[in-house]
């Protein structure tokens, strides 16, 4: 048990990301900029081959916009998808909310392992489009081959602690390729132009 526990944090990146859900993801972004200075704010749509939400097959597509501030990537989803999601679930996605922190892990499956030990549900796992996940990895110089980013691979995993009051999202170290692009971006940045921009072209 307390080697499950620590599995969790030892070598962990925790959260480096905060997400949020809203029905006008742009607006919201927008509004973080305006409130907090966030920003650049790079929109991109993130879709799945599928997922399953308590064991249930279902769609998963969202539009996606990402920040940084400071150290944190700021993520704001706006579902594409009327199926029910750990956004559903947890959240009134007729207004903007906070939904979830993320945790960087080694590996997924161990990751989700260790949540059940401790008696954690997951209660979604995503899994790779190959064909949207090398648009994005084409972009931020990601090597999906390198790491087994493919087709049919797990994506992320969302585990609800309640007893921390939190969801939390796993996701593997190639997700930092887009952290740290997005944080490159924002050096320098003049704080006025382009305020949200296409992370595609």
């Amino acid at each position: 048990m307390e080697k499950a526990t620590r599995y969790f944090w030892e070598n962990s990146e925790f959260p480096n990301q905060v997400g949020f859900v809203s029905p006008d993801g742009e607006a919201t972004a927008r509004r973080w900029h305006e409130v907090f200075g966030a920003g650049p704010f790079f929109e991109v749509i993130n879709d799945f081959d599928y997922a399953l939400h308590h064991g249930q097959k279902v769609g998963m597509k969202l539009h996606a916009y990402y920040a940084c501030k400071g150290d944190f990537i700021v993520e704001i989803v706006q579902p594409l998808c009327d199926d029910p999601s750990f956004y559903t679930e947890y959240n009134d996605v007729s207004k903007p909310g906070m939904n979830h922190i993320h945790c960087v892990v080694s590996d997924l499956e161990e990751a989700c392992a260790a949540a059940e030990r401790l008696g954690y549900e997951v209660i979604t796992a995503a899994y790779v489009n190959a064909a949207n996940a090398q648009e994005k990895a084409d972009v931020v110089k990601a090597d999906l081959g390198a790491t087994g980013y493919t087709k049919g691979k797990m994506s992320f995993a969302v585990v609800a602690m309640p007893d921390l009051g939190a969801l939390v999202q796993f996701v593997e170290p190639i997700s930092n390729k887009l952290y740290q692009y997005i944080k490159a971006q924002s050096q320098g940045w003049d704080g006025v132009t382009d305020v949200v921009r296409p992370l595609l072209g």
